[in-house]
């Protein structure tokens, strides 16, 4: 779907029928001819999120060009609200825990068509979370009900029977409460994070099979997290008990997982010897076959990992540091040294990084403009696509999710609070001179080949309506949001071409 088309076709929709999903040419051909549009030749101004309906003669809501409201329990604002979360999809069906009044947070289920349904009555489990799906079963953390020290365990539900808890092998105990977190499926196994009582969070993996089993016994790291398939290991962030900080790790499946840095020789001899580390990794996230996360040498930057050689940095907020010289000049006898990719835009704490048309766009800040929506494509620097919010408060964009070919996420202007927001690379002919979506150019922010705007403002003033927790389900966005008359809500959004 193209961002412009949305636009041009919501502010004047009286020109054609979204029913009819016409193709973009037919679009440009309507618009130069703009007596072929309806029966008088003219073209008839409906509000955003309205078209024109012939039949009745007047602007009516259309559903597919603004979110609306899929469910509520109708509990106004202010009052305890339905509250949905962890939005998950399994097997084109719409997983997520909320509360009825009734029974406390729960396992409710969208399948698109009939209305949303709680799973159970929360009679042998309560509060679900960290929902996954893994061999196409929805796998979940939840606290079990029938237990007089309600722990924590791993549950599992297939989409017919009631969920299950997976390997209960020790009911008797009083102190088993394993927590279970950070769901995550790499190579046909589903690894996560837990507690076994003793040798406090350690690495745990379920082949879908055999009991769960803990990957280590806790003697060299604690607490994973940011766990990520890459080229078919596993990496994730903890805290080693060696250098206390966190640090990036790795797992083959087979070894014990070891600090990354130990692949190369010496590795941890000079981050020892200099005081220079990679502190605190966070959102690992993969793209062509590359490792991107951020880290603290000093300043928290963008850093890279090929598989091969060591982590080099993408960019640098505001020239080298101290520390960032020494860390080289220590590494540059060493195999494989790192290199810097020049940055003159001064970018740093990147967070929230996601894929989207072959590049990372993330959250960063290069100081004056605030935390704004960049861009890196692997290329050339990293550099800032949109300034929602111009000045050192900038947007504070967050919840980045591509669904249909645009990218979605929460950002704040300065008026209307935290609201939905849009970025979409648009084809550069509907830029032409002669091209009749001109006017939309003039209308919402361009650069270069893309475009962004606020998709609709939920909740009118400067609070916003806080949309999380934003999922893709049969290319649709589903979204919790809080408008002024239902409170926190599930929330639906139809892009218009599909």
């Amino acid at each position: 779907m193209n961002f412009a088309i949305l636009f041009f076709i919501t502010l004047f929709t009286g020109i054609l029928s979204t029913d009819t999903q016409p193709t973009r040419t037919e679009i440009k051909n309507r618009f130069n001819n703009a007596g072929d549009c309806n029966p008088n030749g003219t073209m008839t101004l409906c509000g955003r999120g309205l078209k024109w309906d012939g039949s009745v003669g007047q602007c009516v809501h259309n559903k597919k060009m603004t979110p609306y409201l899929l469910l509520t329990d109708g509990v106004p604002y202010g009052s305890d609200n339905f509250d949905p979360e962890s939005l998950t999809e399994v097997q084109g069906s719409l997983y997520f825990t909320a509360m009825d009044g009734v029974h406390g947070r729960q396992l409710w289920k969208y399948d698109g068509t009939n209305d949303p349904s709680m799973i159970s009555d929360g009679s042998e489990y309560f509060n679900p979370r960290f929902l996954t799906e893994f061999q196409g079963d929805l796998f979940f953390a939840a606290i079990a009900a029938n237990y007089i020290t309600a722990p924590i365990a791993l549950w599992k539900y297939d989409g017919t029977n009631p969920p299950t808890m997976v390997a209960d092998s020790r009911p008797t105990d009083v102190n088993w409460n394993p927590k279970p977190e950070s769901l995550t499926v790499v190579q046909g196994e589903l690894y996560f994070t837990a507690m076994d009582g003793t040798n406090g969070r350690q690495l745990w993996k379920y082949d879908g099979t055999n009991d769960p089993s803990m990957i280590s016994d806790g003697s060299e790291y604690y607490n994973p997290r940011f766990l990520t398939e890459f080229q078919g290991d596993l990496f994730f962030a903890a805290n080693s008990l060696v250098f206390t900080n966190a640090l990036v790790w790795k797992y083959d499946g087979e070894e014990d997982p070891y600090i990354l840095e130990e692949q190369w020789d010496s590795g941890l001899w000079y981050m020892h010897t200099f005081g220079v580390f990679l502190w605190d990794p966070q959102f690992l996230t993969v793209l062509n076959n590359i490792l991107y996360f951020t880290a603290d040498d000093g300043s928290i930057q963008l850093w890279k990992f090929d598989g091969t050689n060591r982590p080099t940095m993408v960019a640098n907020s505001n020239g080298m540091s101290d520390p960032q010289t020494v860390y080289n000049n220590a590494i540059q006898a060493l195999s494989g040294p790192p290199t810097m990719v020049a940055n003159s835009n001064g970018m740093s704490d990147p967070q929230y990084l996601t894929v989207y048309n072959n590049a990372l766009y993330f959250k960063a800040t290069d100081g004056p403009n605030g935390y704004e929506l960049w861009k890196y494509d692997a290329i050339n620097d990293p550099t800032m696509v949109a300034d929602i919010n111009p000045g050192i408060a900038g947007s504070n964009p967050e919840s980045l999710t591509v669904v249909q070919g645009s990218l979605y996420f929460t950002a704040d202007d300065g008026v209307h609070g935290q609201e939905l927001w849009k970025y979409e690379i648009v084809e550069e002919d509907i830029f032409s001179a002669t091209d009749p979506f001109e006017l939309w150019k003039k209308t919402f922010s361009v650069n270069d080949n893309s475009v962004w705007g606020m998709v609709a403002d939920i909740f009118p003033g400067p609070s916003g309506s806080q949309p999380t927790a934003m999922t893709e389900v049969n290319n649709e966005l589903y979204f919790v949001a809080t408008d002024p008359t239902n409170g926190r809500e599930l929330w639906k959004y139809m892009p218009l071409w599909q």
